[in-house]
């Protein structure tokens, strides 16, 4: 049996287990356990709220620990931006670098493979992302070794966003802080007629991202190429499992199980609101949040 553990600082990397718990409940002849830990470690302040980078790192190391001591896991994949971004600066990657899977790597290799034109001469890179990734200039830095000029990219911290979609995915609130993380984007933007690539650089933002093409739209910008992370990463992860969903077969769902884990109390609301995003991908996921563990030692 495979033991994947997945994990994000709140629940935007469930936008990965939903699709990968089907992928291989459809497609796979071998048992797999897919884990979620929720590395925040309080309810109400999360590492973007942190005093600096360093207390960020020695949090984030101390789950990955907690993680590896609790669940012994073939692989750990980060489905987290933020976490991401100080992934390779804690003890654990030093020493258990094969066995982790950084979100933010993964978006720039599919990116190059698949989507971007980097033969077209200042076509943007529009990045939205939390502070912790802007401030750490994460896809900035991976974006210049790929030959993408620093005047083409264009980073927008985008405050509150993620949590925000966790309590009301379709609130005013949530979809006011989305056109306004656009309206700073979109400064630079009227005037291009090349094309626009759109990171989505929180696994949070994949659950709004209609909300994101219609304000691009709105404000008359048609020439924009969406690229969500997480749909890389449930590749990834299908890929190193030899698992593949082309092939599907028999639903076999007993193959594989799903259980998720929280130091810290998961509110009602995002319970309800995040729920109602992935159940219509995996009620196996969705059933699973709704059953969390709350377990204090996680980390």
């Amino acid at each position: 049996m495979s033991n994947v553990v997945i994990t994000d600082s709140g629940l935007g990397g469930l936008s990965v287990v939903a699709p990968l718990v089907e992928k291989i409940g459809n497609s796979s002849l071998h048992p797999h356990k897919i884990i979620f830990v929720n590395a925040l470690p309080d309810t109400h302040h999360g590492y973007n709220t942190m005093p600096d980078t360093e207390t960020k790192i020695n949090m984030f190391n101390r789950v990955l620990y907690g993680i590896e001591k609790q669940f012994k896991p073939d692989m750990i994949a980060i489905a987290c931006n933020t976490l991401s971004a100080i992934a390779d600066r804690t003890s654990f990657a030093r020493s258990h670098d094969r066995k982790l899977m950084n979100i933010i790597d993964l978006a720039i290799r599919y990116g190059r493979q698949r989507v971007f034109d980097l033969t077209g001469i200042h076509n943007k890179y529009v990045v939205f992302a939390t502070e912790t990734t802007i401030d750490n200039h994460s896809y900035e830095q991976r974006l210049k070794t790929i030959g993408v000029a620093s005047s083409d990219i264009i980073s927008v911290p985008c405050p509150g966003l993620a949590s925000q979609i966790e309590l009301n995915y379709r609130s005013t609130d949530t979809d006011s802080l989305v056109k306004k993380c656009v309206s700073k984007a979109s400064q630079n933007l009227h005037s291009v007629k090349k094309p626009v690539y759109v990171i989505l650089g929180c696994t949070h933002y994949g659950y709004v991202a209609d909300l994101f093409t219609a304000e691009f739209n709105r404000l008359g910008i048609n020439n924009t190429i969406f690229v969500n992370p997480n749909h890389y990463m449930v590749e990834e992860i299908c890929q190193r499992l030899s698992i593949n969903p082309a092939k599907q077969t028999e639903q076999r769902k007993g193959l594989v199980s799903v259980h998720i884990y929280s130091r810290c109390k998961i509110l009602p609301e995002e319970i309800t609101s995040v729920s109602k995003l992935i159940e219509p991908i995996s009620k196996q996921t969705a059933d699973a949040l709704r059953n969390y563990e709350l377990r204090p030692n996680l980390f």
